[in-house]
């Protein structure tokens, strides 16, 4: 398989592509493996790219991406850094746990902050631990307050505290953030 690039403009963008599919099919085996990971690879970044939901989020999944930005801001980034905790963060890819470490995967989930705190799995293959080494859950507790509150934000503030960190490690990292934000199906 060979990968070229036509419009040298795009040469960061296209590394970032080359060195995300290299992470993915780092540990195949064989050929064969490579190539169907591969193909599996090029097609999320495809369905990534090829055009943003027209409907607004709900209530519920607003709470998630809150959810796995905190978990990505608050965890990852510090842990990781910037650049690779944006390629762990594989749930907008239509991968079914929201990130993968090596193998070692992590479903981020939001709880109303009630005196009953329950969690929602939207299907069991968030669940599904073949294949992987372990699977954490991390529980973000999100209750309403008013805009003027100690240590209140929406939706809008925390995509954009998120985004201005990954812009001022990379632009076209940001520019990355943003794609993923947006292919959760968020829109301004």
């Amino acid at each position: 398989v060979i990968i070229f690039l036509k419009d040298h403009t795009l040469s960061r963008a296209f590394f970032l592509l080359c060195e995300n599919i290299v992470f993915a099919v780092g540990d195949s085996d064989t050929a064969l493996n490579v190539y169907e990971k591969l193909v599996q690879h090029l097609s999320e970044w495809h369905r990534l790219f090829a055009g943003r939901k027209k409907h607004k989020l709900s209530h519920e999944q607003q709470m998630g991406l809150i959810a796995e930005l905190d978990y990505l801001e608050t965890y990852l980034f510090s842990k990781f850094g910037i650049v690779n905790s944006l390629k762990m963060w594989t749930g907008p890819l239509g991968r079914p746990k929201d990130f993968e470490v090596g193998r070692y995967c992590v479903e981020a989930k939001a709880t109303g902050g009630s005196s009953s705190p329950a969690i929602k799995i939207s299907s069991e293959d968030q669940l599904d631990t073949n294949g992987i080494a372990k699977l954490y859950l991390y529980v973000c507790s999100v209750s309403s307050s008013s805009c003027d509150g100690v240590g209140s934000f929406n939706l809008e503030s925390k995509i954009e505290k998120v985004f201005l960190k990954s812009a001022a490690e990379d632009p076209v990292m940001g520019e990355f953030f943003l794609s993923l934000v947006y292919a959760v199906g968020y829109s301004e």
